[in-house]
């Protein structure tokens, strides 16, 4: 009697991840970006973690939203995405099964982010007066993002936070913490630009 073992190809596990350009070792699967010139911001798709129990050497294809053309075949890519949402799904193949894994990637302006940061100032527990003076610093520097005058944009963060850690740490670290560290991201992606 013979027995005759067929091998079977299993197919890849394709795992996608992005980072941002400025902090390209920082994945995850929803990112999200601030674009600091606000207009657009980089990001890196990492398909490293992507793999094939019968090591097979794997091909990657990087697709956005619904376009037939792949933007990328490298497993590595650099990419530029506009103010906006979008999915990206990683395909990979070991030229007999493919895989995919679709993630996203949100790009905001830094008024966008200004706007979020607004929302909560509004939600905390503050002073009238001091909730009116962050909210005007806020307003200041939304304004000045959408002019791209983005160093005085930028000083009315400043201005902000040194108003936070003043009036709101004494009384209320864990809010102000929140506060400084929102607007520390935005400062740190349009000094990024």
């Amino acid at each position: 009697m013979n027995i005759t073992v067929t091998p079977v190809n299993d197919a890849p596990v394709a795992v996608a991840k992005a980072a941002s350009a400025s902090d390209p070792t920082n994945f995850t699967r929803n990112l999200v970006l601030i674009a600091g010139n606000n207009q657009n911001a980089g990001a890196v798709l990492e398909a490293c973690d992507s793999s094939d129990i019968d090591n097979s050497i794997l091909s990657y294809a990087w697709y956005q939203g619904a376009n037939a053309m792949p933007f990328s075949t490298a497993a590595h890519a650099n990419i530029s995405l506009s103010v906006g949402s979008y999915t990206v799904t990683l395909v990979t193949s070991d030229g007999i099964a493919t895989a995919s894994d679709t993630i996203t990637v949100t790009v905001f302006t830094p008024c966008d982010c200004v706007k979020e940061l607004a929302a909560k100032v509004q939600a905390a527990r503050l002073k009238a007066t001091d909730r009116d003076y962050l909210l005007a610093r806020l307003d200041a520097a939304c304004s000045a993002f959408a002019k791209r005058d983005f160093n005085k944009g930028v000083h009315q963060l400043e201005l902000f936070q040194t108003r936070v850690d003043s009036k709101v740490a004494p009384t209320d670290p864990a809010t102000a913490q929140v506060l400084d560290a929102e607007a520390q991201k935005i400062i740190n992606a349009v000094s990024a630009r």
